[in-house]
């Protein structure tokens, strides 16, 4: 719902930096250009959008491979077609 709020809520010159929640370590943010990001349709997430952000390395990595998920950059979620970000940010009803 990130993605889809900033896409639709602020011009891209106003945004500095993104940061994301690190799912592995919950009480830690990540710079959403330093992340990886993973998606899985197996993962539960808030918003419906199967993607979680974690640190790169091999905790990464072993979370990829026991989800099966998909690895994406920034850029690429930034990318991804609204009706794969989840949530209903913007939607009308």
């Amino acid at each position: 719902c990130l993605v889809a709020f900033a896409r639709d809520a602020v011009e891209p010159h106003e945004v500095h930096s993104v940061w994301v929640s690190d799912y592995l370590h919950p009480d830690s943010m990540l710079d959403a250009g330093r992340a990886v990001f993973l998606r899985a349709e197996s993962a539960r997430t808030p918003m419906g959008s199967h993607l979680l952000a974690v640190r790169p390395g091999p905790a990464a990595d072993s979370l990829r491979s026991a989800l099966n998920a998909a690895r994406l950059t920034w850029g690429e979620v930034w990318a991804l077609p609204r009706e794969r970000l989840g949530g209903h940010i913007g939607a009308e009803s």
